[in-house]
């Protein structure tokens, strides 16, 4: 183990202790001890971890940057256009140029689209650093429900779009509860759900099916299963990376599933994929049971909401 000494001048430096017990004939009759001074070794250690946070950070930014960058481009576009077509019409009427009203109308809608163009792009930028918000500090409340209704709620909540391009079976009752509040828990699913649609090769109505069961001790499971094009090893590797996506732009910003895992991370449990090219996707998502067991078997109950 690590502790630290002191020089006699004073000064505080770490070091490796190793001791060892000597027996003679079963009977401990001493002991002895190997110490090394781990300074140097500490010190790049903490270079390394301060290296490696500044690249994860750089990358964090590049990306941050890039997907605000394309709607911010858009918003200052349209904004722009929408400037110039409101002055030239201002400048034509302190002209006194006559305008007819088919051809103010027609500017004026013009104008609007590009408009609502920008206010478009605005409401994505928001969405960008909403997710962020949420990826940096997801909100985990204390709460409990059972997975039917989370699955429930979550069904509730797909979009149209994604409800259109997947047949979706539910398997398996889940009425235990788990301390998980409904909907945090529905929006994880509505992201795996999404993300499986979005997975789907095209031409044919893709398969998804939702399956509640037992997990590890004192946890109940969640799996989302479909029959999409699967995953590489490279793919999966990065699979729940901030702004990670296999996908062009316009489908989203990637942080679906990297505010899924941080999420389900953040009420104690676990997410995990496995997948193969040509042969579906599966994620498991498994949540601590409502009520948990120590190890003297006394069973506690969490607090309620």
């Amino acid at each position: 183990y690590e502790k630290e000494y002191r020089r006699k001048d004073g000064s505080v430096f770490p070091v490796e202790l190793r001791t060892f017990l000597l027996r003679e004939g079963g009977e401990p009759i001493g002991m002895w001890a190997i110490v090394r001074d781990v300074s140097a070794r500490n010190q790049l250690r903490d270079q390394l971890s301060i290296a490696s946070r500044l690249a994860a950070l750089g990358t964090l930014v590049a990306s941050v940057a890039h997907e605000i960058n394309n709607p911010l481009a858009a918003v200052l576009a349209s904004e722009g256009f929408a400037m110039e077509a409101i002055e030239d019409l201002l400048a034509e009427i302190h002209a006194s140029h006559p305008l007819a009203t088919e051809d103010i109308f027609r500017r004026l809608i013009e104008v609007m689209d590009a408009l609502r163009d920008s206010q478009g792009e605005g409401k994505r930028i928001s969405r960008i650093v909403k997710g962020m918000a949420a990826l940096a500090s997801p909100d985990a409340p204390r709460g409990r429900s059972t997975l039917a209704e989370v699955v429930d709620h979550a069904l509730r909540m797909l979009p149209a779009s994604t409800r259109d391009r997947v047949r979706i079976r539910v398997e398996g009752a889940g009425c235990v509860e788990v301390a998980a509040p409904v909907g945090l828990l529905a929006q994880v699913l509505v992201s795996l759900v999404s993300n499986s649609a979005d997975a789907m090769p095209p031409g044919r109505p893709g398969n998804v099916t939702i399956r509640i069961g037992p997990g590890a001790p004192g946890r109940i499971c969640l799996d989302v299963e479909d029959d999409g094009v699967g995953m590489t090893p490279e793919v999966m590797a990065r699979v729940f990376d901030p702004f990670f996506s296999t996908r062009l732009s316009k489908h989203g910003a990637g942080l679906g599933l990297s505010i899924a895992h941080s999420v389900v991370k953040a009420m104690g449990g676990t997410i995990t994929a496995r997948s193969e090219p040509g042969k579906g996707a599966t994620f498991r998502v498994e949540v601590p049971e409502a009520t948990a067991t120590p190890v003297d078997g006394t069973e506690v109950a969490l607090p309620p909401t």
